[in-house]
């Protein structure tokens, strides 16, 4: 209801219970927890009220109309309070001056039924109305406004009557009717209630109720007072049609389903009953009633439901009072009402005395208003809609006659089901039964924990139903501890009396399986599903509905075993005895479709999975409340699967959907609030909202750790999120802790072939990539790609997530060739489940590019990318980021071609774009500064080249810690500009400094000593300093040989630089030694047109040439220009190069 947190300090806001002891806030928080006697409260605005003392009178008067007064002085508190009204009308009383502002800013609020303008000089605000019908007038005195008040409250609470209407387009697919679930449920506890042993102290209790929900109404405690001496069965009707407490609280518990207040008023509504059901039977014989009346207002929204349903049902899902005078119901219903958002409805409605499935009788003197000859009906009186005809404008006429039974048999045989159900053991537990059915936990809780306190041990039929509904509970709740030792309780009764083949000991069983299923103990929840099996197997017929709960249960354990294809059996199965034995919206029918939804998601087939979810949603509407706790499973199984079909703002939806609902419906701590809460943290994770996602997760975790066991498969699932989340905000270390207690929690919990250790296994392997340990990365990438295959069907989507993983390793192994068999294998499985124009398709072919490109194999690279373009032109916005991805790679095809004014093109084009959609911190922002000055490194503006490095080293200064290895990157680029530029001291103040923070970040054989090694080699060699260069990239070719493998292309690289520092020395023979091994090893590693090799021939072409072998020198230079002008554009420097070198020794012969 309303949200006190929001009370403002001072007394704005007070509550109108001036006898209420204790500070003002408690007073507010007390009052404002009760149940609402009335369909609707009083809201009082005056500025002048800071305090109300001398009002006493006033308020007193008031009170005897509208139980619950809420008074500000305060505007914009009182606005918010009114908005955040759903459930109830508002009248409200404001001052002149106040109202003046205050009613064009409310009056279009739904909520709000009327204003009276109340102050000492009314006349002076008295203005013409301009379309303000809801200000019914301006008052000086309190009498004649609260004269107007009583009418109009009486009306509110006439047209609040709880209606269920059923189109017969809603009806089943044999034309059979039915009738919304709260009708079933509400009819159902109707029976119960009505089954009840009542005594003297069920009037007490209820008396106990009225006197706190009326306390500090002195006019309204008078009366309970005289209910309390005066009240006798025989006098119910006369009570009810009294309107005063009785008549208010019961309609309203019967609207809202207030199954507590219901509980307790029970002994009234079984009186009021059996005295309707007397006369019925009275006046059976004098009656020759056919015809009653009642008038009323609807809301727009569900007359036009009812306008709509010609032919089919209406309930009046409660005591149903109406006139054998047309004109009484014409009060009610007099025209067209002054509320825009309301219809008014006059009801005709031809009835059958001899119908006596639900009672009526004419209450002549029994009723305090006799002058309405006032027909009441006994609760859930259902009616055929016969026709829906205007009278005027918002004016209806609408017929109705008493349904036959024949009309209602499916929801019979629903109700029937239900009944069944909850058979066994007294009302009480027949009730604690309905609420479990009805989502009610905390308030079945209180009916079983009241009845075990009062039943004795030695009644150990009773007290069997009670442990196992309390274990039910308790699962239902996710106290799966408490649950267990409920349901051993139970067993421990059972095998006493039972024999061992008996089918109530496999009902335990099973409910003792399903509880370890769900504390992640697999194999002791299948050894008690063996155990159900056997028994049932022995007693029961093959398609006995009891078989079909075990086959679900067993389907359940496999499923979270990552046996897919067992589970889908034993779905399968339950789900044909199903079919058979259950009506087609029975709620069990659903809990199967979600379950067999769950195995296709879970191997894959969203688009099939999808399907069953929402058959599990359509029968989930159809048989329970709107809020239960199955409809919010079915909401969160299809935001999952949206979730993985890369839908986010419809999976978002589904998941707010399924919050709500779990809020409302289970304890704050229970696991499937933790579900929830981890899901919509994973799409704001995968929308880049890492504090949202945090939030959510840590929200999570919170719960698991409250309610579940430390080793639980469900934690290490939230501990994998939070790593992931690390992950992506570059926190590796943080995340690799994460991923390893994951790890390490699935390894004691799932066989060692469960994909979820696949999963971690993938995230690990990512870290140690960005940790630039690639062998272990490698390592742990087959690791869940083995999982994977042995589990997975050949051409499951989360195969080519491994594969594209593995691909990626190889790349920056330099093992092109066998990247790209790994990102062919991504390829072809995508496109077997994918549409062709699916951007994971364009992430597929980027990484083919990739490869490619790495190769040296420039237009085919350049193909792949502008593919990837294709799909990003067809399906994203100009402007979206993943533009600025393909951009950048092909900016990269031209750059390592020699094209870089092209490349440069590229490159601006994605900075456009960035500049645009990320912030000026962004890394990628960076990414592309970095590449931009690499091109006008290239192009030989090192002036230009090193004011882009600096933008990026700014940016990752900014956003990144001091030690990260981003910054070592940049740090070396602006070193090798200075290189260039010969200022080599300059050089290597910034190769050290990249040293420096590889030392603190990496192990000592990383390979990014190698290459800060080489390049500080390379300064020495540029300062011909050859002894401290050679010694350098000694140490290079030490890391690398530890770190690579024996054809590793940066192994050719450091030979390449060891075999220039020999030939600059002179020392030829050590030169061609270093020269060839870096040749034979990119001969056997790299395309054999690739344009590392075409350096390599030309570096030994030099070395002959400098020995003065001119002849020999020869057949190396040509080989590096046939290769360069295969693999580079015409004016690339190198190819320039090269062709001069075999001009000159050409002319030296």
């Amino acid at each position: 209801m309303l949200n006190l947190t929001k009370t403002s300090c001072g007394k704005s806001h007070e509550r109108c219970d001036p006898d209420i002891s204790g500070s003002e806030n408690d007073a507010l928080l007390r009052s404002r927890d009760r149940f609402l006697v009335q369909n609707f409260i009083l809201v009082w605005l005056d500025s002048s009220m800071n305090e109300f003392d001398d009002d006493s009178n006033t308020i007193n008067q008031l009170r005897q109309i509208v139980n619950t007064i809420d008074v500000f002085s305060d505007v914009d508190e009182c606005i918010d309070v009114i908005t955040e009204i759903e459930d109830e009308k508002v009248f409200m009383i404001v001052s002149g001056a106040l109202g003046q502002t205050l009613v064009p800013l409310i009056h279009q609020m739904t909520q709000l039924h009327s204003i009276y303008v109340f102050c000492h000089d009314a006349s002076k605000y008295e203005v013409v109305q301009y379309g303000w019908t809801k200000v019914k007038g301006y008052f000086s005195q309190i009498e004649p406004l609260c004269k107007l008040l009583k009418q109009d409250t009486k009306q509110c609470n006439h047209d609040s009557y709880s209606i269920s209407i059923v189109p017969p387009d809603d009806y089943s697919n044999k034309n059979l009717n039915e009738l919304p679930p709260l009708f079933m449920y509400s009819q159902l506890l109707k029976e119960i209630l009505l089954d009840f042993d009542y005594d003297k102290h069920a009037k007490e209790e209820f008396v106990r109720l009225l006197r706190e929900l009326y306390h500090g109404n002195t006019s309204q405690l008078k009366i309970i007072d005289r209910f309390e001496k005066d009240y006798e069965p025989h006098l119910a009707i006369l009570w009810y049609t009294t309107e005063v407490f009785m008549y208010y609280i019961l309609n309203r518990a019967l609207r809202t389903m207030e199954t507590n207040i219901l509980i307790k008023m029970g002994f009234f509504i079984y009186d009021l009953h059996q005295q309707i059901e007397q006369l019925h039977v009275q006046q059976l014989k004098s009656r020759i009633l056919r015809t009653v009346y009642r008038g009323q207002q609807m809301f727009n929204s569900d007359f036009e439901k009812l306008s709509n349903s010609k032919g089919g049902l209406l309930s009046f899902n409660n005591f149903l009072s109406t006139s054998t005078n047309p004109e009484v119901s014409n009060m009610f219903s007099s025209g067209t009402p002054v509320d825009p958002n309301m219809t008014a409805v006059r009801f005709i409605i031809e009835i059958d005395p001899h119908i006596t499935s639900v009672p009526f009788a004419s209450l002549g003197n029994l009723s305090n208003f006799e002058e309405e000859n006032e027909i009441l009906f006994s609760m859930h009186m259902v009616f055929r809609i016969v026709y829906v005809e205007p009278i005027e404008n918002r004016l209806w006429r609408v017929g109705l006659k008493v349904a036959n039974s024949n009309d209602d048999q499916d929801l019979r045989q629903l109700t029937e089901r239900i009944q069944r159900e909850t058979h066994g053991g007294t009302g009480w537990i027949r009730l604690g039964k309905l609420l479990m059915k009805m989502a009610n936990f905390k308030k079945a809780e209180d009916v079983y924990q009241t009845q075990l306190k009062n039943t004795s041990m030695e009644n150990q039929n009773e007290m069997l139903h009670l442990y196992l509904g309390l274990g039910r509970f308790k699962a239902g709740q996710g106290e799966y501890k408490q649950a267990l030792e409920f349901y051993q309780k139970t067993l421990e009764i059972q095998r006493k009396s039972l024999s061992p083949n008996h089918s109530s000991l496999a009902t335990t069983y099973n409910n003792i399986a399903s509880v370890y299923g769900y504390m992640g103990e697999y194999s002791n929840a299948l050894d008690f599903c063996q155990k159900t099996l056997e028994i049932q197997e022995k007693s029961l017929l093959p398609n006995h509905w009891s078989l079909a709960i075990t086959y679900g249960n067993i389907g359940f354990i496999y499923l979270h075993m990552g046996e897919y294809l067992k589970a889908l059996n034993f779905y399968q199965k339950s789900l044909e005895i199903e079919q058979l034995a259950l009506p087609s919206n029975h709620p069990d029918l659903a809990i199967t479709y979600n379950c067999i939804g769950g195995v296709h998601h879970s191997m894959g087939d969203y688009s099939k999975s999808l399907e069953f979810y929402r058959k599990a949603l359509e029968a989930n509407h159809k048989s329970l409340p709107p809020n239960h706790p199955d409809i919010a499973a079915s909401y969160n199984n299809i935001a999952g699967a949206h979730f993985d079909m890369e839908q986010y703002s419809q999976a978002l939806e589904f998941y707010h959907k399924a919050l709500e609902i779990i809020q409302n419906a289970l304890a704050p701590n229970h696991p499937s609030l933790a579900v929830v809460y981890e899901n919509i943290g994973g799409i704001h994770l995968k929308m880049e909202e890492y504090s949202i996602a945090l939030e959510c997760f840590q929200k999570t975790l919170e719960i698991q750790t409250k309610s579940l066991s430390v080793n639980h498969p469900s934690l290490a699932v939230t501990y994998n999120n939070i790593g992931l989340l690390h992950y992506k905000r570059g926190d590796y270390s943080i995340a690799l802790e994460f991923y390893q207690k994951t790890v390490s929690m699935w390894e004691k919990s799932l066989p060692t072939d469960h994909p979820n250790l696949a999963v971690t296994y993938n995230n690990i392997g990512h870290i140690y990539e960005k940790m630039g340990e690639y062998s272990k990365a490698l390592n742990v990438y087959q690791k869940s790609l083995d999982i994977r295959q042995y589990s997975l069907p050949p051409n499951h989507p989360d195969l080519a997530v491994v594969y594209s993983s593995i691909g990626s390793i190889h790349l920056k192994m330099n093992n092109s060739q066998k990247a790209l068999e790994s990102y062919l294998k991504t390829l072809e499985i995508r496109q077997k489940f994918l549409p062709q124009n699916h951007l994971s398709l364009a992430i597929t072919y980027n990484n083919i590019g990739h490869a490619y490109n790495n190769m040296g194999k420039y237009s085919t690279a350049l193909d792949f990318h502008e593919r990837a373009l294709e799909i990003q032109q067809e399906l994203l916005p100009p402007n979206h980021p993943d533009f600025a991805i393909t951009y950048n790679n092909i900016g990269q095809i031209h750059d390592e071609m020699g094209e870089y004014s092209k490349a440069l093109e590229f490159y601006q084009k994605t900075l456009e774009i960035q500049q645009k959609s990320v912030s000026p911190s962004d890394l990628n922002l960076a990414s592309t500064y970095n590449n931009i000055g690499l091109v006008c490194y290239n192009m030989g503006e090192c002036a230009k080249a090193l004011e882009f490095y600096q933008e990026t080293l700014e940016i990752r200064q900014r956003s990144l810690p001091p030690n990260h290895p981003g910054l070592a990157s940049t740090y070396n680029c602006i070193g090798v500009v200075h290189l260039n530029k010969g200022d080599y001291l300059k050089a290597l103040e910034f190769y050290q400094k990249t040293l420096e923070i590889i030392q603190q970040s990496y192990p000592p054989n990383h390979l990014s000593f190698g290459a800060t090694y080489n390049n500080i080699g390379l300064i020495h060699y540029h300062m011909e300093d050859y002894s401290k260069a050679l010694d350098f990239y000694e140490k290079a070719l030490k890391i690398d040989q530890q770190s690579l493998a024996p054809n590793h292309p940066s192994l050719a690289t450091t030979y390449k630089n060891i075999g220039l520092v020999y030939d600059s020395m002179r020392d030829y023979s050590n030169a061609f030694e270093s020269q060839r091994k870096a040749l034979e090893i990119r001969q056997n590693a790299l395309h054999p047109d690739h344009p590392d090799l075409a350096q390599s021939y030309n570096n030994i072409g030099q070395i002959h040439d400098h020995m003065g072998e001119y002849s020999k020198a020869i057949p190396f230079y040509e080989r590096a220009v046939v290769i360069g002008q295969h693999s580079l554009p015409e004016n690339h420097p190198h190819l320039q190069l090269y062709e001069k070198c075999l001009a000159e020794v050409q002319k030296k012969l």
